[in-house]
């Protein structure tokens, strides 16, 4: 039986992507997202998800920039992604301005979660 790998680190995500990102992560871990800034032209990243499967928050702006030199350039948005519970759960990250109906950008990821186990080298073995 093959061990299954699991997403830690930073991620950027493919902000064209038209299917869902998926990652696998145990319920202990904590996945990072990084998403371009586009703050100065207006946009914020607002996320949509099931408050009692995952837990997401914003990490503060000290990610890496695309081009330092640009003007209005900003660093990139850095997410930090916990599950709470194992299970498939489902997180809408949407690109928009405040005064407008529809986002510029929708992307969908997809976190497929479980508990750590003995497999996972993670679980202490149980006692006999």
């Amino acid at each position: 039986m093959s061990q299954e790998t699991h997403d830690q680190g930073t991620h950027a995500l493919d902000i064209e992507a038209i299917e869902p990102s998926r990652f696998a992560l145990l319920t202990d871990g904590e996945l990072r997202l990084s998403l371009p800034n586009l703050a100065s032209a207006g946009y914020r990243w607002d996320n949509v998800y099931d408050e009692t499967a995952l837990s997401v928050r914003r990490l503060p702006n000290t990610g890496n920039t695309r081009d330092v030199e640009a003007v209005g350039s900003g660093r990139d948005v850095t997410l930090a992604v916990r599950a709470l519970v194992p299970g498939e759960h489902r997180l809408v990250l949407e690109l928009r301005r405040p005064w407008e109906d529809a986002p510029k950008r929708s992307l969908a990821v997809v976190v497929a979660a479980h508990r750590p186990t003995v497999l996972d080298g993670l679980a202490p073995p149980r006692a006999a």
